[in-house]
């Protein structure tokens, strides 16, 4: 937290706003990891102002995305899917693909909390889409996943079983390529 807190004094000092923005955006984080909701919202908000003032669209798409997630945590779907959606529309028409596919699995974890598995399953498939576009490994696998087990709860068990094998071969191949360290963390 003090290296974020020194990094924002400087950024103020410099009145450099889109670092400043990415400053505040760090603290929420950390807040957040540190279960503080209440500050990360608070920060996650003022980043997303910073943002906006600096017209810094994939800012938005991550700050809009952060605070999704964090009411997610908190069992407020219906907020969380709202601010989902805003960062997908971001992401799409900035061609932000990263964040559209992080935002598209996010939306398909909460409308399967919501038993909306038909509408989990059409938002796993269109990140997967993009995830295979972008040949990122991680987040195919973790799709995949959790495509398998949004079909799995629809009763969709040849499907199912399909993608959840397909996530294990990712996960296999990215075990492959841990160093030592990442190996003693597994």
């Amino acid at each position: 937290i003090d290296a974020y807190r020194e990094s924002l004094r400087i950024a103020q000092q410099t009145n450099n706003k889109r670092a400043e923005g990415i400053s505040t955006g760090n603290l929420g984080a950390i807040y957040a990891a540190q279960g503080d909701h209440e500050s990360a919202l608070a920060e996650y908000n003022r980043s997303l102002t910073l943002a906006k003032q600096t017209n810094d669209t994939e800012g938005i798409s991550h700050r809009l995305l952060n605070i999704g997630t964090l009411h997610h945590g908190q069992d407020e779907l219906t907020q969380a899917i709202s601010f989902y959606q805003q960062s997908l529309q971001i992401a799409r028409d900035h061609q932000y693909l990263t964040l559209a596919a992080k935002a598209l699995n996010n939306l398909g974890i909460a409308t399967a909390e919501s038993d909306s598995y038909t509408d989990a399953i059409d938002y796993y498939e269109q990140s997967l889409t993009i995830a295979k576009t972008l040949d990122n490994p991680e987040l195919i696998a973790s799709t995949l996943n959790n495509l398998g087990h949004a079909l799995l709860a629809a009763q969709r068990l040849d499907e199912s079983e399909k993608r959840l094998r397909e996530a294990i071969t990712y996960l296999d191949e990215l075990r492959l390529r841990l160093d030592d360290a990442a190996h003693i963390s597994i």
